[in-house]
């Protein structure tokens, strides 16, 4: 709530926020405690970062708790650096995220369900990605 809070003063009348979060329903399929590969992609000088990952799902706490690993490979395909990240996070719900978005000031223009904008499907999306927009607000009025 404080980030969103503190994001919407910063934008003008108008001004967007895009913010991307996991469809629970998709991401708590795969936290079963098994290694992932998560994502890969093609980065500068012809490198591979590859990001694993590893967790399980706590339904009384609706956290994930694992590591995720960061490999980058050069052209040849050598490993060239791996780091191993903690990572611990809530999963939040749809009708949450919209409930804190406009306690913030912010309205939900929008929401996509991947990366191309396709529309969300909260029971294949793997993503939540809202498109937010600053409420327009009326000056006090003087009487």
């Amino acid at each position: 709530m404080a980030a969103l809070r503190a994001t919407a003063s910063h934008l003008g009348e108008g001004g967007r926020l895009i913010c991307t979060l996991h469809n629970p329903v998709h991401r708590v399929a795969t936290e079963d405690g098994r290694l992932r590969l998560l994502a890969e992609a093609a980065i500068a000088g012809g490198e591979r970062l590859l990001l694993w990952g590893a967790g399980a799902f706590d339904p009384e706490t609706r956290t994930v708790s694992g590591k995720q690993i960061y490999e980058i490979y050069d052209q040849g395909g050598a490993m060239r650096s791996r780091m191993l990240l903690d990572v611990r996070f809530s999963l939040l719900e749809r009708a949450d995220c919209e409930r804190v978005a406009r306690a913030a000031g912010l309205v939900v223009e929008a929401l996509y369900g991947d990366d191309s904008r396709g529309a969300f499907d909260g029971a294949k999306s793997p993503f939540m990605i809202f498109e937010l927009v600053r409420e327009h607000r009326e000056p006090p009025s003087r009487h």
